[in-house]
């Protein structure tokens, strides 16, 4: 059995077996107000508390911080947030040369919505996700 990453939830780890696989990356998504931030920060938190982890809680909505996620962060944990003003630039060819991945983007949205192509067969005809 895997040993699974709690999320610091303890009711979503048990639906979710545990809690989330490690060394993979998860996205949340949904409507406005069903506790998105709040996961991803508890999830911060737990790793913080439990494991002296630091980590990152990325707002893909592009609307800014008009939910103002420093002042629910700064609320909930104490903790002061500051926006990342750097800008990346998509680059020529994702994937750098080997020796220089300190730092590199990948531009995946071309992958959005197309849940397929993550997917292999199986022996008994089904799919999974690879």
């Amino acid at each position: 059995m895997i040993d699974r990453v709690s999320t610091g939830l303890p009711k979503l780890d048990a639906m979710l077996g545990g809690g989330l696989l490690p060394g993979t990356l998860t996205c949340v998504y949904g409507a406005t107000g069903i506790g998105k931030t709040h996961l991803g920060l508890t999830f911060a938190e737990h790793g913080r508390v439990a494991d002296g982890a630091r980590g990152i809680v990325l707002d893909m909505n592009g609307r800014g911080d008009s939910q103002q996620h420093d002042e629910y962060a700064a609320r909930l944990f104490r903790w002061p947030l500051k926006a990342w003003t750097h800008t990346v630039t998509p680059m020529s060819a994702p994937y750098p040369p080997a020796g220089e991945l300190d730092a590199f983007y990948s531009n995946a949205l071309r992958w959005v919505g197309r849940v397929r192509d993550f997917q292999v067969p199986t022996p008994d005809g089904s799919f999974e996700f690879d």
